[in-house]
């Protein structure tokens, strides 16, 4: 992508316009139509099946041949990567073909209580097998909320903006 020089706008992300690329997440509440479940002894509720998961990799097996490919729940410690008022420069893009990945924002508190936020870039593939810089979409991803990525779209690895953040 180091030839090629195009710019985006950045947008809150929401479910609507980040469809093509995966879900956001975000605790379901009861007037967003969420079904809870009683849980814990009455001190919680489960919503189950917040986002689809797909998987479509698998193992060697000596047996069968092959078998699903055990799901890896990662943390990543992400360290801010943007200055405000500076442009962010996109110098990488990556996929994972055979499974949908969850990234779930756990930002560390500050005395100010400021920060939290990330920034989403995503792509669809295109005809060459290549990221198609027509999709190319930038979202803002709020401390509450997560996203997922489909398999096969095309992302930049996650950018913490104003503070160390752990993403899940």
């Amino acid at each position: 992508m180091s030839d090629l020089v195009t710019c985006i706008t950045v947008s809150l992300v929401n479910q609507e316009a980040y469809e093509p690329y995966g879900q956001v997440v975000y605790s379901p509440t009861p007037s967003s139509g969420g079904k809870a479940q009683v849980a814990n002894q009455g001190t919680a509720r489960r919503y189950n099946h917040v986002v689809e998961l797909e998987n479509f990799r698998s193992e060697p097996n000596a047996c069968s041949g092959s078998i699903p490919a055990v799901p890896n729940m990662c943390i990543f410690q992400c360290d801010p990567q943007w200055q405000p008022g500076s442009l962010f420069h996109v110098r990488l893009l990556e996929r994972h073909q055979h499974s949908t990945q969850c990234f779930m924002p756990i930002a560390r508190p500050l005395a100010t209580n400021v920060g939290g936020d990330y920034l989403v870039i995503v792509a669809l593939n295109g005809a060459d097998d290549r990221p198609d810089v027509a999709t190319l979409r930038a979202f803002i991803g709020r401390p509450w909320q997560g996203i997922t990525y489909r398999p096969g779209i095309w992302h930049h690895p996650m950018v913490a903006l104003t503070q160390v953040s752990v993403i899940e």
